[in-house]
Protein backbone atom coordinates (compact mmCIF):
# COMPACT_ATOMS: atom_id res chain seq x y z
CA UNK A 1 0.00 0.00 0.00
CA UNK A 2 1.42 3.07 -1.11
CA UNK A 3 1.33 6.81 -0.44
CA UNK A 4 2.85 7.54 3.32
CA UNK A 5 2.33 11.50 4.05
CA UNK A 6 2.43 13.93 7.37
CA UNK A 7 2.13 17.27 7.89
CA UNK A 8 3.86 17.77 11.49
CA UNK A 9 4.75 14.52 12.74
CA UNK A 10 2.81 11.76 15.00
CA UNK A 11 5.36 9.43 15.59
CA UNK A 12 3.67 6.76 13.24
CA UNK A 13 5.09 7.16 9.78
CA UNK A 14 5.45 3.29 8.37
CA UNK A 15 3.28 2.45 11.21
CA UNK A 16 0.16 3.79 9.69
CA UNK A 17 0.71 2.66 6.54
CA UNK A 18 1.42 -0.94 8.55
CA UNK A 19 -1.47 -0.24 10.20
CA UNK A 20 -3.94 0.12 6.99
CA UNK A 21 -2.68 -3.11 5.64
CA UNK A 22 -3.38 -5.29 8.92
CA UNK A 23 -6.92 -3.70 9.25
CA UNK A 24 -7.72 -3.78 5.32
CA UNK A 25 -8.10 -0.61 5.07
CA UNK A 26 -7.41 1.18 1.47
CA UNK A 27 -6.11 4.66 2.85
CA UNK A 28 -6.76 6.90 5.79
CA UNK A 29 -6.32 10.17 7.32
CA UNK A 30 -5.60 10.25 11.19
CA UNK A 31 -5.19 13.76 13.19
CA UNK A 32 -3.96 14.58 15.95
CA UNK A 33 -3.93 18.34 17.45
CA UNK A 34 -3.50 19.63 20.89
CA UNK A 35 -2.90 23.36 21.39
CA UNK A 36 -1.44 24.89 18.67
CA UNK A 37 0.25 21.46 17.39
CA UNK A 38 -1.41 20.00 14.40
CA UNK A 39 -0.13 16.32 13.39
CA UNK A 40 -2.05 15.02 9.75
CA UNK A 41 -0.77 11.44 8.79
CA UNK A 42 -2.24 10.24 5.33
CA UNK A 43 -1.19 6.26 3.60
CA UNK A 44 -2.97 4.09 1.36
CA UNK A 45 -5.51 5.64 -1.68
CA UNK A 46 -8.41 7.11 -1.96
CA UNK A 47 -9.67 4.15 -4.60
CA UNK A 48 -8.27 1.23 -5.84
CA UNK A 49 -8.81 1.10 -9.12
CA UNK A 50 -7.49 4.52 -10.04
CA UNK A 51 -4.51 3.75 -7.30
CA UNK A 52 -4.89 7.63 -6.30
CA UNK A 53 -2.95 8.22 -3.05
CA UNK A 54 -4.23 9.74 0.09
CA UNK A 55 -3.60 13.62 1.19
CA UNK A 56 -4.18 15.39 3.71
CA UNK A 57 -7.05 17.68 2.16
CA UNK A 58 -8.59 14.72 0.25
CA UNK A 59 -12.31 14.94 0.89
CA UNK A 60 -13.97 11.98 2.47
CA UNK A 61 -17.61 10.97 4.01
CA UNK A 62 -18.03 12.44 7.36
CA UNK A 63 -21.07 10.39 7.87
CA UNK A 64 -23.14 10.43 11.14
CA UNK A 65 -20.35 13.70 12.60
CA UNK A 66 -23.21 15.59 10.20
CA UNK A 67 -25.43 15.13 13.25
CA UNK A 68 -23.46 17.65 15.17
CA UNK A 69 -23.61 20.20 13.02
CA UNK A 70 -27.75 19.77 12.18
CA UNK A 71 -27.58 19.49 16.44
CA UNK A 72 -25.58 22.83 16.07
CA UNK A 73 -28.05 24.65 13.45
CA UNK A 74 -30.89 23.99 16.39
CA UNK A 75 -28.84 25.31 18.94
CA UNK A 76 -27.92 28.25 16.90
CA UNK A 77 -31.62 28.67 16.77
CA UNK A 78 -32.10 28.23 20.68
CA UNK A 79 -29.80 31.14 20.99
CA UNK A 80 -31.84 33.12 18.51
CA UNK A 81 -35.37 32.47 20.88
CA UNK A 82 -36.72 31.17 17.33
CA UNK A 83 -37.60 27.27 19.66
CA UNK A 84 -36.90 26.09 22.53
CA UNK A 85 -35.51 22.39 22.90
CA UNK A 86 -38.09 21.81 25.18
CA UNK A 87 -40.99 22.44 22.46
CA UNK A 88 -43.11 19.80 20.98
CA UNK A 89 -41.95 18.30 17.74
CA UNK A 90 -45.64 19.50 16.55
CA UNK A 91 -44.98 22.78 17.17
CA UNK A 92 -42.60 22.97 13.76
CA UNK A 93 -43.49 20.49 11.92
CA UNK A 94 -47.60 20.65 11.52
CA UNK A 95 -47.44 18.33 8.26
CA UNK A 96 -45.43 15.65 10.10
CA UNK A 97 -48.36 16.10 12.97
CA UNK A 98 -51.35 15.66 10.43
CA UNK A 99 -49.79 12.57 9.08
CA UNK A 100 -49.01 11.28 12.27
CA UNK A 101 -51.52 11.65 14.15
CA UNK A 102 -50.89 11.38 18.38
CA UNK A 103 -48.26 9.09 17.62
CA UNK A 104 -45.58 11.50 18.19
CA UNK A 105 -47.41 14.22 19.90
CA UNK A 106 -45.22 13.85 23.06
CA UNK A 107 -41.75 13.94 21.28
CA UNK A 108 -39.48 17.06 21.73
CA UNK A 109 -36.70 18.21 20.09
CA UNK A 110 -34.33 17.63 22.54
CA UNK A 111 -35.46 14.12 22.48
CA UNK A 112 -34.81 14.03 18.97
CA UNK A 113 -31.11 15.48 19.27
CA UNK A 114 -30.26 12.99 22.29
CA UNK A 115 -32.27 10.14 20.04
CA UNK A 116 -34.85 9.04 22.51
CA UNK A 117 -37.76 10.23 20.59
CA UNK A 118 -38.92 6.17 19.58
CA UNK A 119 -38.75 6.70 16.45
CA UNK A 120 -37.61 4.23 14.42
CA UNK A 121 -33.91 5.23 13.36
CA UNK A 122 -32.85 3.88 10.15
CA UNK A 123 -35.46 4.75 7.13
CA UNK A 124 -33.22 5.55 4.01
CA UNK A 125 -35.90 5.68 1.58
CA UNK A 126 -35.00 7.81 -1.61
CA UNK A 127 -37.04 11.11 -1.80
CA UNK A 128 -35.57 12.24 -4.93
CA UNK A 129 -32.25 14.55 -6.02
CA UNK A 130 -33.27 17.48 -5.52
CA UNK A 131 -33.24 20.40 -2.58
CA UNK A 132 -36.57 19.53 -1.70
CA UNK A 133 -35.65 15.59 -0.49
CA UNK A 134 -35.57 16.69 3.37
CA UNK A 135 -39.45 18.11 3.32
CA UNK A 136 -40.24 15.28 1.51
CA UNK A 137 -38.95 12.79 3.95
CA UNK A 138 -41.91 14.33 6.42
CA UNK A 139 -44.15 12.37 4.78
CA UNK A 140 -41.95 9.33 4.94
CA UNK A 141 -41.07 9.45 8.79
CA UNK A 142 -44.42 10.20 9.79
CA UNK A 143 -45.78 6.59 8.90
CA UNK A 144 -42.88 5.07 10.98
CA UNK A 145 -44.47 2.86 14.03
CA UNK A 146 -42.46 4.23 17.20
CA UNK A 147 -39.92 1.53 18.94
CA UNK A 148 -40.27 2.72 22.47
CA UNK A 149 -42.46 5.84 24.46
CA UNK A 150 -40.74 9.03 24.43
CA UNK A 151 -37.77 9.18 26.70
CA UNK A 152 -38.15 5.48 27.84
CA UNK A 153 -34.61 4.72 26.43
CA UNK A 154 -31.90 5.46 24.33
CA UNK A 155 -32.27 4.14 20.48
CA UNK A 156 -30.16 5.51 17.74
CA UNK A 157 -31.82 7.51 15.37
CA UNK A 158 -31.23 8.99 12.41
CA UNK A 159 -34.60 9.73 11.40
CA UNK A 160 -34.89 12.34 14.19
CA UNK A 161 -31.78 14.12 12.67
CA UNK A 162 -33.75 14.43 9.26
CA UNK A 163 -36.64 16.09 11.29
CA UNK A 164 -34.13 18.28 13.16
CA UNK A 165 -32.77 19.21 9.85
CA UNK A 166 -36.44 19.68 8.67
CA UNK A 167 -37.24 22.29 11.58
CA UNK A 168 -34.20 23.61 10.64
CA UNK A 169 -35.74 24.27 7.09
CA UNK A 170 -38.90 25.70 8.30
CA UNK A 171 -37.48 28.09 10.28
CA UNK A 172 -35.00 29.74 8.56
CA UNK A 173 -36.58 29.30 4.96
CA UNK A 174 -33.53 27.87 3.15
CA UNK A 175 -32.98 24.29 2.28
CA UNK A 176 -30.59 22.34 4.45
CA UNK A 177 -27.50 22.57 3.02
CA UNK A 178 -28.01 26.54 2.31
CA UNK A 179 -28.72 26.84 6.10
CA UNK A 180 -25.33 24.62 6.96
CA UNK A 181 -23.42 26.62 4.54
CA UNK A 182 -24.52 29.96 5.80
CA UNK A 183 -24.47 29.44 9.23
CA UNK A 184 -21.82 27.18 10.09
CA UNK A 185 -19.33 26.26 7.32
CA UNK A 186 -18.66 30.10 5.80
CA UNK A 187 -18.18 31.43 9.56
CA UNK A 188 -15.72 28.52 10.20
CA UNK A 189 -14.18 29.07 6.49
CA UNK A 190 -14.74 25.36 5.80
CA UNK A 191 -15.36 25.64 2.09
CA UNK A 192 -14.14 22.12 1.80
CA UNK A 193 -16.92 20.75 3.92
CA UNK A 194 -19.72 19.59 0.92
CA UNK A 195 -23.11 18.14 0.26
CA UNK A 196 -23.49 18.12 -2.96
CA UNK A 197 -21.40 14.83 -4.93
CA UNK A 198 -21.44 17.51 -8.13
CA UNK A 199 -19.28 19.81 -5.44
CA UNK A 200 -17.27 17.05 -4.81
CA UNK A 201 -16.14 15.44 -7.93
CA UNK A 202 -13.74 19.03 -8.09
CA UNK A 203 -11.61 17.85 -5.14
CA UNK A 204 -9.45 14.53 -4.41
CA UNK A 205 -11.77 12.74 -2.73
CA UNK A 206 -12.00 9.14 -1.09
CA UNK A 207 -15.11 6.24 -2.40
CA UNK A 208 -15.84 2.88 -0.20
CA UNK A 209 -14.77 -0.22 -0.13
CA UNK A 210 -15.95 -3.49 0.93
CA UNK A 211 -14.62 -6.89 1.08
CA UNK A 212 -15.68 -8.83 -2.13
CA UNK A 213 -17.69 -11.58 -2.35
CA UNK A 214 -15.79 -15.50 -2.07
CA UNK A 215 -12.96 -13.92 -0.26
CA UNK A 216 -12.23 -11.45 -3.85
CA UNK A 217 -10.94 -9.05 -1.38
CA UNK A 218 -11.14 -5.28 -1.19
CA UNK A 219 -13.66 -3.93 -4.16
CA UNK A 220 -15.49 -0.42 -4.81
CA UNK A 221 -18.48 -0.07 -2.94
CA UNK A 222 -21.72 -0.18 -5.61
CA UNK A 223 -23.45 1.96 -5.27
CA UNK A 224 -21.31 4.72 -3.59
CA UNK A 225 -23.62 7.10 -2.06
CA UNK A 226 -26.52 6.88 0.47
CA UNK A 227 -29.99 8.82 -0.27
CA UNK A 228 -30.16 12.72 -0.10
CA UNK A 229 -33.66 12.18 2.00
CA UNK A 230 -31.24 11.61 5.18
CA UNK A 231 -28.48 14.41 4.72
CA UNK A 232 -29.33 16.02 8.05
CA UNK A 233 -28.46 12.82 9.84
CA UNK A 234 -25.18 12.23 7.41
CA UNK A 235 -25.98 10.50 4.34
CA UNK A 236 -23.82 12.82 1.58
CA UNK A 237 -21.49 15.16 3.53
CA UNK A 238 -17.79 15.45 3.15
CA UNK A 239 -14.89 17.42 4.59
CA UNK A 240 -11.14 17.30 4.36
CA UNK A 241 -9.72 16.85 7.70
CA UNK A 242 -9.32 20.52 8.20
CA UNK A 243 -12.72 21.73 8.15
CA UNK A 244 -13.62 18.89 10.25
CA UNK A 245 -10.98 20.07 12.66
CA UNK A 246 -11.76 23.78 12.45
CA UNK A 247 -15.73 22.56 13.48
CA UNK A 248 -13.78 20.56 16.41
CA UNK A 249 -12.13 23.67 17.42
CA UNK A 250 -15.14 25.82 17.28
CA UNK A 251 -16.75 23.46 19.86
CA UNK A 252 -14.08 22.61 22.24
CA UNK A 253 -13.97 26.69 22.33
CA UNK A 254 -17.48 26.32 23.58
CA UNK A 255 -18.84 27.80 20.19
CA UNK A 256 -15.87 30.22 19.48
CA UNK A 257 -14.68 30.50 15.65
CA UNK A 258 -10.74 30.84 15.45
CA UNK A 259 -11.56 34.15 13.89
CA UNK A 260 -13.30 35.58 16.69
CA UNK A 261 -16.62 35.04 16.07
CA UNK A 262 -18.80 33.66 18.11
CA UNK A 263 -20.92 29.94 15.94
CA UNK A 264 -22.83 29.52 19.06
CA UNK A 265 -23.23 30.47 22.78
CA UNK A 266 -21.35 29.37 25.46
CA UNK A 267 -24.25 27.61 27.30
CA UNK A 268 -25.51 25.92 23.89
CA UNK A 269 -21.92 24.32 23.44
CA UNK A 270 -21.85 23.48 27.00
CA UNK A 271 -25.41 21.87 26.46
CA UNK A 272 -24.67 19.98 23.25
CA UNK A 273 -21.97 17.91 24.92
CA UNK A 274 -24.07 17.51 28.51
CA UNK A 275 -24.48 13.76 29.86
CA UNK A 276 -28.20 12.99 28.96
CA UNK A 277 -28.86 9.20 28.68
CA UNK A 278 -26.64 6.09 29.24
CA UNK A 279 -26.05 4.28 26.04
CA UNK A 280 -26.20 0.52 26.32
CA UNK A 281 -23.42 -1.52 27.97
CA UNK A 282 -20.20 -2.18 26.36
CA UNK A 283 -20.79 0.07 23.34
CA UNK A 284 -18.22 2.51 21.60
CA UNK A 285 -20.08 5.24 23.20
CA UNK A 286 -20.97 5.78 26.84
CA UNK A 287 -23.61 8.59 26.95
CA UNK A 288 -25.52 10.86 24.90
CA UNK A 289 -25.83 14.72 25.33
CA UNK A 290 -28.14 17.31 23.03
CA UNK A 291 -25.79 17.18 20.44
CA UNK A 292 -22.62 15.04 21.10
CA UNK A 293 -21.75 11.50 21.72
CA UNK A 294 -19.57 11.12 25.15
CA UNK A 295 -16.70 9.08 25.60
CA UNK A 296 -15.77 7.38 29.09
CA UNK A 297 -11.95 6.12 28.19
CA UNK A 298 -10.94 4.87 31.39
CA UNK A 299 -9.80 7.94 33.30
CA UNK A 300 -10.09 10.61 30.34
CA UNK A 301 -13.56 11.90 28.77
CA UNK A 302 -14.12 12.97 25.52
CA UNK A 303 -17.07 14.29 23.52
CA UNK A 304 -17.46 13.49 19.77
CA UNK A 305 -19.03 11.62 17.31
CA UNK A 306 -18.93 8.77 14.64
CA UNK A 307 -20.10 8.86 11.36
CA UNK A 308 -20.79 5.33 8.70
CA UNK A 309 -21.51 5.69 4.94
CA UNK A 310 -21.59 3.22 2.31
CA UNK A 311 -18.04 1.97 2.93
CA UNK A 312 -16.21 4.72 4.56
CA UNK A 313 -16.30 6.01 8.07
CA UNK A 314 -15.11 8.76 10.17
CA UNK A 315 -14.31 9.11 13.66
CA UNK A 316 -13.86 12.44 15.92
CA UNK A 317 -12.57 12.91 19.84
CA UNK A 318 -12.61 16.54 21.16
CA UNK A 319 -11.15 15.84 25.07
CA UNK A 320 -12.71 19.54 26.92
CA UNK A 321 -9.83 19.44 29.61
CA UNK A 322 -7.00 19.86 27.58
CA UNK A 323 -8.32 20.29 23.82
CA UNK A 324 -6.79 17.55 22.37
CA UNK A 325 -8.59 16.38 19.27
CA UNK A 326 -8.31 12.87 17.49
CA UNK A 327 -10.07 12.58 13.97
CA UNK A 328 -9.73 9.96 11.47
CA UNK A 329 -11.00 8.97 8.20
CA UNK A 330 -10.81 6.31 6.20
CA UNK A 331 -12.75 3.99 3.51
CA UNK A 332 -12.81 0.39 4.09
CA UNK A 333 -11.79 -2.77 5.62
CA UNK A 334 -11.84 -2.46 9.72
CA UNK A 335 -11.64 1.17 10.00
CA UNK A 336 -13.11 1.47 13.68
CA UNK A 337 -9.88 -1.12 15.13
CA UNK A 338 -7.51 0.87 12.88
CA UNK A 339 -9.07 4.32 14.89
CA UNK A 340 -8.19 2.27 17.81
CA UNK A 341 -5.23 1.44 17.54
CA UNK A 342 -3.81 4.81 16.28
CA UNK A 343 -6.30 6.49 19.22
CA UNK A 344 -4.33 4.36 21.82
CA UNK A 345 -1.43 5.61 20.21
CA UNK A 346 -1.72 8.96 20.59
CA UNK A 347 -3.08 8.87 23.98
CA UNK A 348 -0.15 6.47 25.38
CA UNK A 349 -2.19 3.73 25.71
CA UNK A 350 -0.55 1.53 23.84
CA UNK A 351 -1.75 -0.05 20.24
CA UNK A 352 -4.57 -2.60 21.89
CA UNK A 353 -7.14 -0.10 23.08
CA UNK A 354 -10.62 -0.79 23.70
CA UNK A 355 -11.56 0.41 26.68
CA UNK A 356 -15.19 -0.48 26.19
CA UNK A 357 -14.85 -4.17 25.40
CA UNK A 358 -13.17 -5.64 28.30
CA UNK A 359 -15.60 -8.13 29.79
CA UNK A 360 -16.04 -9.54 32.78
CA UNK A 361 -16.10 -13.07 33.33
CA UNK A 362 -18.60 -14.65 31.84
CA UNK A 363 -21.83 -14.95 34.42
CA UNK A 364 -25.24 -16.77 33.22
CA UNK A 365 -27.34 -19.28 34.87
CA UNK A 366 -30.06 -18.61 32.60
CA UNK A 367 -31.87 -20.64 30.08
CA UNK A 368 -30.93 -19.54 26.37
CA UNK A 369 -34.38 -20.58 24.94
CA UNK A 370 -35.91 -17.72 26.93
CA UNK A 371 -33.78 -15.37 23.86
CA UNK A 372 -35.04 -17.38 21.15
CA UNK A 373 -36.74 -14.83 18.99
CA UNK A 374 -37.13 -12.42 15.75
CA UNK A 375 -36.63 -8.89 17.27
CA UNK A 376 -37.44 -6.19 14.76
CA UNK A 377 -37.69 -2.75 13.75
CA UNK A 378 -38.07 -1.21 10.21
CA UNK A 379 -35.22 -1.77 8.38
CA UNK A 380 -33.74 -5.51 9.81
CA UNK A 381 -34.61 -7.97 12.40
CA UNK A 382 -32.32 -10.06 14.54
CA UNK A 383 -33.35 -13.82 14.72
CA UNK A 384 -31.75 -15.44 17.62
CA UNK A 385 -31.99 -19.28 17.47
CA UNK A 386 -30.77 -22.40 19.31
CA UNK A 387 -28.04 -24.45 18.02
CA UNK A 388 -25.74 -26.86 19.18
CA UNK A 389 -23.21 -24.56 20.05
CA UNK A 390 -25.40 -22.35 21.77
CA UNK A 391 -27.34 -19.42 20.29
CA UNK A 392 -26.85 -17.59 17.12
CA UNK A 393 -27.87 -14.39 15.99
CA UNK A 394 -28.93 -14.09 11.76
CA UNK A 395 -29.20 -10.27 10.97
CA UNK A 396 -31.40 -9.73 7.69
CA UNK A 397 -32.75 -7.09 6.16
CA UNK A 398 -36.05 -6.18 5.77
CA UNK A 399 -37.21 -2.44 4.37
CA UNK A 400 -33.18 -1.79 3.53
CA UNK A 401 -33.94 -0.45 -0.19
CA UNK A 402 -30.05 1.85 0.81
CA UNK A 403 -28.52 -1.48 1.48
CA UNK A 404 -27.25 0.11 4.81
CA UNK A 405 -28.04 -3.30 6.42
CA UNK A 406 -25.11 -5.37 7.36
CA UNK A 407 -26.48 -9.16 7.15
CA UNK A 408 -24.51 -10.90 10.18
CA UNK A 409 -24.27 -14.60 10.89
CA UNK A 410 -22.39 -15.58 14.28
CA UNK A 411 -22.44 -17.02 17.38
CA UNK A 412 -23.20 -15.84 20.57
CA UNK A 413 -21.46 -16.17 24.61
CA UNK A 414 -23.48 -15.31 27.22
CA UNK A 415 -21.86 -12.93 29.69
CA UNK A 416 -24.39 -12.00 31.86
CA UNK A 417 -28.04 -12.47 32.13
CA UNK A 418 -28.60 -9.13 29.42
CA UNK A 419 -24.95 -8.46 27.51
CA UNK A 420 -24.41 -11.24 25.44
CA UNK A 421 -21.19 -11.07 22.74
CA UNK A 422 -19.81 -12.60 19.01
CA UNK A 423 -16.95 -12.19 17.01
CA UNK A 424 -16.96 -11.85 13.76
CA UNK A 425 -13.81 -12.74 11.67
CA UNK A 426 -11.42 -10.05 10.64
CA UNK A 427 -13.33 -7.51 12.84
CA UNK A 428 -12.13 -6.03 15.81
CA UNK A 429 -15.04 -4.38 17.33
CA UNK A 430 -17.28 -7.51 18.51
CA UNK A 431 -20.95 -7.68 18.36
CA UNK A 432 -22.71 -6.72 21.66
CA UNK A 433 -26.68 -7.59 22.56
CA UNK A 434 -28.01 -5.84 25.72
CA UNK A 435 -31.22 -7.64 26.90
CA UNK A 436 -33.81 -5.65 28.56
CA UNK A 437 -37.65 -5.27 29.80
CA UNK A 438 -37.86 -8.99 30.76
CA UNK A 439 -41.38 -10.62 31.55
CA UNK A 440 -41.93 -12.85 34.06
CA UNK A 441 -41.26 -15.54 32.49
CA UNK A 442 -37.71 -13.85 31.99
CA UNK A 443 -38.08 -13.65 28.47
CA UNK A 444 -36.73 -10.46 27.10
CA UNK A 445 -38.83 -8.09 25.46
CA UNK A 446 -35.68 -5.57 23.78
CA UNK A 447 -32.68 -6.18 22.51
CA UNK A 448 -30.07 -3.41 21.83
CA UNK A 449 -27.51 -3.92 19.24
CA UNK A 450 -25.23 -1.14 17.53
CA UNK A 451 -27.02 1.16 20.24
CA UNK A 452 -30.63 0.64 18.57
CA UNK A 453 -33.69 -1.01 20.01
CA UNK A 454 -35.34 -3.82 18.66
CA UNK A 455 -38.71 -5.28 19.70
CA UNK A 456 -39.22 -8.88 20.42
CA UNK A 457 -41.81 -9.82 17.00
CA UNK A 458 -45.30 -9.83 19.05
CA UNK A 459 -44.54 -7.46 21.22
Amino acid sequence: MSGIAAVGSIDAGNDFAEALERFNVPGAVFARVEGKRQDIITAGVLNLRTGVPVSYDSLFQIGSITKAYTATLVHQLADEGKLDISDKLYIHLPRFAAVAGERYAEVTIRQLLNHTSGIDGDCFVDTGRGDECVGNFENVAAKLFPLHQPAEMFSYCNTGYVLAGRIVEKITGQYWRDALRMRILQPLDASRTLVLPEAVMRHSFAVGHQGGANGAGMQVIDPLLLPRSNEPAGSTPWSDMAGLLAFARCHWAEGLCAHGNRLISKEAARLMRRWDIDCPSHEPFSAWGPGWALFDWEDRRFFGHDGLTRGQAAFLRIEPDTGLILAMFANGGDMRGLFMEMAGRALGKGSVFAPCHKFPPPSFDGSLEKYVGVYSKFSDALRLALRSEGLHLQVEPRNDPAGIVKPISVMLQAISQTVFVGHITDVSTPVVLNFSSFDPDKRPQRVHMHLRAYGRDGL
